[in-house]
C-alpha cells in the first residue's frame, strides 16, 4: 500500500488544480494513483494538463473535488472542534510537559546554585588575594606560595568571566521555564504533583 498523506503544508497559490486538491486532503501523488487506478505517471500528467484521467477515474474525483472549500471548491471549511480524544492527549501532553518543566527547574535552581558558589569563591579570593601577598616573606622565601597566589590571580579573570556568562544563560532559561510553567498551571488548573527524588544508587 503506497504512503497515504503528504508532509506538504497546504495549498498554494502557484499549484496546478490536481495539485491544488491534493494540497486539500494531504494526499501524496502515489495514494491518489492507486485510488483512482491509474499509474502514477498518468496522473502527474493529468497534474500538468498534459494527459487525461479515464472517465472511471474522472468520476471518482467528482467527490473529492466537490468536497475542496472555497474560494478552490464548493463546500464549507471543515469545522475545527477538538474532539475529546484529542482533548484528552492534550492534557496528557500538557500535564507531563508541566511535570517535566518543573524538574528541570528544580536541576537547574542546583546548577545556578552551584555558579554562584564558585563565583563567590573566586572574589573572595582575589578580595583576600593582597592580604595574603603581604603576609609572605620577602622574596626569595616563601616562593612556592607566591606561585600558588600567582595563579588564583591568573585564573579568576577567565572563571568570573565564564562562570557569570553561564550565569546569566542559566538565569534566562529560569526565567523562560518559569514562565512556561505558570502558563501550564494556568491551563491545567493548579501546579504538578512533586516529582520523587531519584534513588542514590
Amino acid at each position: 500500500m503506497p504512503r497515504r498523506f503528504s508532509h506538504q503544508t497546504g495549498p498554494r497559490a502557484y499549484q496546478t488544480a490536481g495539485q491544488l486538491l491534493r494540497a486539500h486532503y494531504g494526499l501524496t501523488q502515489q495514494w491518489l494513483a492507486h485510488y483512482l487506478q491509474v499509474p502514477r505517471s498518468t496522473l502527474a500528467m493529468q497534474e500538468l494538463d498534459r494527459a487525461s484521467l479515464p472517465l472511471a477515474s474522472t468520476l471518482r474525483l467528482v467527490p473529492l473535488l466537490l468536497g475542496v472549500p472555497a474560494p478552490e471548491g464548493p463546500a464549507p471549511e471543515p469545522a475545527a472542534t477538538p474532539t475529546a480524544a484529542g482533548q484528552a492527549a492534550t492534557l496528557a501532553l500538557l500535564a507531563g510537559r508541566q511535570r517535566e518543566v518543573a524538574y528541570q527547574l528544580v536541576q537547574l535552581g542546583r546548577q545556578q546554585e552551584q555558579l554562584r558558589v564558585r563565583l563567590r569563591q573566586v572574589r573572595l579570593r582575589l578580595q583576600t588575594l593582597p592580604a595574603l601577598l603581604a603576609s609572605l616573606a620577602p622574596a626569595p622565601a616563601d616562593e612556592p606560595q607566591r606561585r600558588v597566589l600567582g595563579y588564583w590571580a591568573a585564573d579568576a579573570p577567565a572563571q568570573l568571566r565564564d562562570d557569570e556568562a553561564a550565569l546569566a544563560v542559566l538565569d534566562l532559561r529560569q526565567r523562560v521555564l518559569a514562565f512556561e510553567l505558570a502558563e501550564l498551571e494556568t491551563l491545567l488548573g493548579g501546579p504538578a504533583a512533586p516529582t520523587p527524588e531519584p534513588l542514590p544508587e
